[in-house]
């Protein structure tokens, strides 16, 4: 083969005509003179007799030779020009890595919900695998008071000595997250921490942004701290989170209902007196959540971490609601005694439809969804003339799961194959027997870290709870009943979230056959009730 390099002026391409032997130009002066870029030229003779020498007559036919030419790309051109001492996304590029630690520091005047959304915030990051602690000033400051009364008197911002204290406090407890970080006694170091409290003034959050910064500066890491503020302008929201504080909170558990609500109430003024709203010029990342509802403005929130949190708060309201796992029915091709699949796994085909036993259960959820949603209904106070939001069925895309909700009445449908079980690739239809005796590699693997492990072509429970999270989101967003009929791995993955159990625990969670796993909202996660619905 022979390279010829050097020329110049050559054209961007050359195409030969078709059945005309293609040779090497012998003078560039033969060719138009166009601005080009260096050229390499190379000529590859092959013999008659080659097998790669294309068929005479062909739209590619070029009789004994092939010409290849090589051009250097050009130089990259910029729309425009900019200053190069001056960096336009200096902001983006400060952001968008994401960070080794998150600090999410809650902002807002007392009863806006904040410590509501700080434990829906803990538990979805737990959810999510994460190392997650939420650090409440409130709670600090009660278990430091010996006891002592701290009425509205103590949140007085003329009370120089009790702001003291107060900033003590979170000094302390700041502390608190910064050495949780750094992990203790060989234990990995936290990754999510949540600081509850009011933080309503520019100077505190200057504090806390300066005081993270060192920290990430002396330890070589990076934290990236995210405002998260609630901000309610509806009345009714705002009584809503009164009524839900003085039931709940220490500070008001031996006064009376009248006494409390004046306090609370001249507490809130103290706070009002000095709050200041995050605002652009404090130069940080912020998310503003308005009325605990849909309307959130977001600002500053890159990296895979923090940016997930977003479609999430969105999700947020108080509605009361009851939301119900189940696992798809009985089918014509489990051989398994009835019995060994209560608790376990069913082995079927995904295309096996309902057994007599199963089109019997479905039958029996039907009538159970429509009792319970017209007790539902009636606890909340809504008739039929004014229902505006109807029952969400969800089902995964196999033939069985899709059945279990044919009895429904009424509710909006929605088959996703996102709601389809743990993919277990070769391993699919196999019992934990059969996989430990044909794949033991594998199986040990399995035994030994079950949240993480892939089935071998395919997927991991980790894997499953990232496929999952848009179908959590769709469910905390839905104001009415929830129904969701899947199947055991797919439960066992959501069920964690909303019994607030270690993520990695998720495969041994049991989610028993034929029955209804009711899940109802309280003031610190969610009720559990199972229905044995066996027949």
């Amino acid at each position: 083969m022979a390279r010829v390099e050097g020329f110049s002026g050559f054209p961007m391409a050359i195409t030969p005509p078709l059945s005309v032997c293609s040779s090497p130009p012998t003078s560039p002066a033969s060719i138009p003179s166009v601005p080009s870029f260096p050229l390499a030229v190379e000529v590859a003779v092959l013999s008659s007799e080659d097998d790669q020498v294309p068929s005479p007559g062909g739209p590619d036919s070029m009789d004994y030779k092939t010409v290849t030419f090589t051009v250097s790309p050009p130089p990259l051109l910029r729309r425009g020009s900019r200053d190069k001492s001056c960096t336009l996304f200096s902001e983006r590029q400060r952001f968008t890595p994401t960070a080794d630690k998150l600090v999410l520091v809650m902002v807002g005047l007392p009863a806006r919900g904040k410590s509501f959304i700080a434990k829906k915030l803990w538990k979805f990051f737990c959810w999510k695998g994460l190392k997650c602690h939420v650090f409440n000033v409130g709670q600090l400051r009660r278990a430091t008071s010996s006891g002592a009364k701290q009425d509205h008197s103590f949140f007085d911002p003329s009370n120089s000595q009790a702001l003291e204290e107060r900033e003590r406090l979170a000094l302390e407890s700041l502390k608190q997250v910064q050495s949780w970080f750094l992990g203790a006694d060989g234990e990995k170091g936290g990754d999510v921490a949540v600081f509850d409290a009011t933080n309503t003034t520019k100077t505190r959050r200057k504090m806390l942004r300066e005081m993270f910064h060192s920290f990430a500066e002396e330890h070589a890491t990076s934290v990236h701290v995210v405002f998260v503020e609630s901000i309610c302008t509806s009345e009714a929201v705002i009584n809503a989170n009164i009524k839900q504080k003085i039931e709940s909170s220490p500070d008001y558990r031996s006064m009376p209902e009248e006494e409390a609500f004046a306090d609370l109430k001249q507490r809130l003024k103290n706070y009002e007196a000095v709050y200041e709203a995050l605002e652009d010029e404090e130069d940080c990342s912020y998310i503003k959540l308005f009325d605990m509802q849909s309307k959130v403005h977001a600002k500053g929130i890159y990296g895979h971490v923090a940016k997930s949190i977003l479609p999430y708060m969105m999700s947020f309201h108080i509605e009361h609601r009851p939301i119900w796992l189940v696992r798809a029915g009985h089918c014509t091709e489990v051989r398994r005694d009835f019995r060994a699949i209560i608790k376990d796994p069913c082995v079927a085909s995904r295309s096996a439809r309902l057994s007599a036993l199963g089109v019997d259960f479905a039958y029996r959820l039907g009538v159970f969804v429509k009792q319970r949603t017209a007790v539902w209904m009636e606890n909340e106070g809504i008739t039929p003339e004014n229902a505006s939001t109807e029952c969400l069925v969800m089902t995964s895309t196999l033939p069985r799961a899709v059945q279990t909700a044919d009895f429904l009445s009424s509710g909006k449908r929605m088959q996703m194959a996102t709601l389809n079980p743990l993919d277990k690739g070769e391993c699919y239809g196999m019992t934990m027997d059969q996989m430990k005796e044909l794949l033991p590699e594998a199986f040990a693997a399995y035994e030994k870290d079950p949240w993480r492990t892939r089935f071998p072509g395919g997927e991991s429970y980790r894997d499953l709870m990232l496929r999952l999270e848009p179908i959590l989101i769709d469910i905390e967003q839905h104001t009415g009943p929830v129904l969701v009929v899947s199947h055991i791995s797919t439960l066992q993955v959501l069920y964690s979230y909303f019994l607030g159990a270690p993520i990695e625990s998720c495969p041994g969670l049991e989610i028993p056959f034929h029955s209804v796993l009711e899940l109802v909202p309280n003031q610190d996660g969610w009720t559990k009730t199972v229905f044995n619905m066996r027949a």
